[in-house]
């Protein structure tokens, strides 16, 4: 087995968007029905609790208002929700399209990554899973995910994950 990895790489806009957007194993996010069935339920819920609120502290006798006006909020509340999180994808998009190479160095002791105006050291220990992704392989920390396309690479995919797993959980 490789003892030391030295890469230089930029990362493909398209690699990057489905690297970061990839699910965590299990912590998928629903899809079609069920993504529709839990909305409506998180909009049913919170509209619930406000109107309890409401009726706990104010004394309201038309419920219809007030059930509109909480259920309003709760279409609001989520829609914030929604486009902070479809902001915080663009963000991750622009900060790399604008980055520059990447360079890591992997061996038994951890992972050095170096981009301009960063140098990050990451022990194994921190690192909680390594995958392989469609042209990719991902090693996941608890704060970020580190993207190594397989054009990278000098070996195959396969054996550079197994190094790493080797070394992670050694």
């Amino acid at each position: 087995m490789t003892a030391r990895f030295e890469l230089a790489f930029d990362i493909a806009p398209d690699l990057y968007r489905r690297a970061i957007t990839q699910p965590i194993p299990g912590h998928e996010q629903p899809r079609g029905a069920r993504l529709v069935v839990r909305t409506v339920l998180a909009v049913v819920l919170m509209t619930g609790s406000i109107v309890c609120f409401c009726l706990a502290f104010f004394d309201l006798s038309d419920l219809g208002p007030m059930a509109f006006g909480a259920g309003l909020g709760s279409l609001i509340i989520l829609g914030v929700w929604w486009k902070q999180h479809r902001s915080l994808v663009g963000v991750h998009m622009n900060v790399n399209a604008r980055a520059t190479e990447h360079r890591y160095e992997i061996d038994a002791t951890g992972i050095m990554a170096t981009r301009e105006h960063i140098r990050s050291e990451i022990g194994w220990p921190f690192v909680s899973a390594i995958r392989g992704i469609d042209g990719a392989t991902l090693i996941e920390v608890q704060t970020a995910r580190l993207i190594i396309p397989d054009a990278a690479l000098d070996i195959a995919p396969d054996t550079f994950r197994a190094q790493l797993e080797a070394w992670r959980t050694a």
